[in-house]
């Protein structure tokens, strides 16, 4: 009950504030700034899709304090969200669009409405491993990892729903990646079988 109340405090003091964010331009690197109202562009709750559905832990009022910290940005078409081997500067919600995730030139899955990224530079603190890529214009919420960071402190039980809700998403990652290397496995063996078989 008192960690609701603060954060109901905490919500008063970011009403109708203004922010910024700035990320770097995939061709040059050169920094750019979106600039919106905190509570701009989100549903009555403060709600984000990705959210709900990536961070399912999450009580309302720990939806709305996180979305009051959020800006929107977009990205053109082969701009960056993340780069591999820099830490990620956001926590990304995608709201519209699609995008990549690419590691030394290889694909290694899709993004689209309702994805988020940047959440490993929370868990990990370290050097993204991979680099995610607009494929098409993308429209994303974003919390700067350090503004998380920040929220996780002041209000602890919130930043465990967080994490726990990014562990089971995790899961579900690995999971799914793990079936799609036995169908690749599979496919393979299928193949070289089949050539054999000619020779």
């Amino acid at each position: 009950m008192q960690e609701t109340l603060s954060i109901r405090q905490a919500l008063g003091r970011e009403t109708g504030a203004q922010s910024t964010l700035k990320h770097s331009d995939a061709s040059d690197g050169s920094a750019r700034q979106t600039e919106t109202g905190s509570r701009s562009n989100l549903s009555p709750l403060g709600k984000n899709e990705a959210l709900s559905r990536n961070v399912q832990y999450l009580t309302e009022n720990d939806h709305v304090l996180l979305m009051s910290k959020a800006k929107t940005v977009h990205f053109a078409v082969g701009e960056l969200l993340i780069r591999q081997g820099i830490p990620s500067k956001a926590f990304y919600m995608i709201r519209s669009g699609k995008a990549r995730v690419e590691r030394d030139g290889f694909q290694l899955a899709s993004l689209g409405e309702g994805s988020v990224c940047g959440e490993m530079t929370l868990l990990e603190a370290s050097p993204a491993s991979a680099s995610v890529i607009a494929e098409e214009a993308v429209t994303v919420d974003a919390i700067e990892v350090e503004a998380m960071r920040e929220i996780f402190l002041a209000f602890p039980h919130l930043g465990s729903r967080f994490y726990r809700s990014i562990a089971l998403t995790l899961s579900r990652r690995l999971r799914d990646t793990s079936v799609r290397l036995t169908d690749l496995e599979k496919q393979t063996i299928s193949s070289l079988g089949q050539r054999s078989q000619v020779k």
